[in-house]
């Protein structure tokens, strides 16, 4: 009988797992995005959302979406490495609703009520008129101008996730 021998040279690599970062917070206010950055230096990216749809091909994704991303690297051998995921989370902007008479008398005082839940921040603004109180609470009492016109403005921001709103209210003066 005849006999061979034949070898075969096997390189294992060893696995890799991108590092990802993000050029900000990962907790987003609604509009607001951030930029994941995976780690440089390797032939192709893949992006993929929390439903595993393929979002991006390169080293950066912008996000404005809530969901877990990770993104799938291939090296110079094309062996792939998958990053952990990245949770990126989005809360809603409040929308301010100011109650309050929105035709008053010259010179006349009123006042205006935010109708928000509790645990925000209130920012009263008004013009053609003063602000007496209230700066900082859920009412504000304003004593208005001459005969025209003024305006109210509120900006809410929710204690919680730092998101702000705002509102702008027309008043007749007369």
């Amino acid at each position: 009988g005849c006999t061979g021998t034949d070898s075969i040279l096997v390189i294992v690599r060893a696995a890799f797992t991108p590092a990802v970062t993000a050029s900000g917070p990962t907790r987003l206010c609604a509009g607001d995005s951030v930029m994941l950055t995976a780690q440089a230096g390797y032939r192709n990216y893949e992006w993929r959302d929390t439903q595993d749809s393929l979002v991006g091909n390169t080293a950066s994704l912008v996000v404005k979406h809530a969901g877990a991303y990770t993104v799938t690297a291939a090296d110079s051998s094309g062996c792939r490495g998958a990053s952990l995921p990245v949770s990126i989370a989005v809360s809603p902007l409040p929308v301010p609703v100011i109650a309050g008479p929105r035709s008053i008398c010259v010179n006349a005082q009123a006042q205006y009520a935010a109708t928000a839940s509790m645990g925000r921040k209130y920012l009263w603004e008004v013009q053609g008129g003063t602000l007496l109180a209230g700066q900082g609470t859920k009412i504000a009492t304003v004593r208005w101008g001459g005969a025209g016109s003024g305006t109210i403005r509120l900006t809410e921001t929710v204690d919680s996730s730092g998101c702000t709103g705002s509102t702008l209210d027309s008043v007749a003066i007369g």
